[in-house]
């Protein structure tokens, strides 16, 4: 946190993950492996001296990392691989108002 006086604080936070690879699969293949990746997400939040208002904004996906939450392999069927995608970069703005 870091104090502003009379105009409240700004909270920053960061944070990181990595998702090693993995098959998505009981029998591995080229076509269900699913490559590992790294997400970034961050936020900044002020919140008012009184703390009554508080105003956030944040990212998510921050770096824009494209990467896949699995694969599904039907080579044996249809000669195919699904893809189930991770969204992109998102963003939000959150404002939140207490009553004491």
């Amino acid at each position: 946190m870091i104090p502003l006086g009379g105009a409240g604080s700004l909270t920053p936070r960061a944070d990181w993950s990595y998702q090693s690879s993995f098959y998505s699969a009981a029998i591995n293949s080229q076509y269900n492996h699913v490559p590992g990746y790294n997400l970034v997400n961050a936020r900044l939040t002020w919140q008012s001296s009184d703390d009554l208002w508080s105003v956030s904004g944040e990212l998510t996906n921050a770096t824009n990392e494209v990467y896949y939450y699995s694969f599904f392999d039907n080579q044996g069927s249809s000669q195919n691989t699904l893809a189930a995608i991770a969204p992109p970069r998102q963003w939000a703005i959150t404002l939140k108002r207490s009553f004491q």
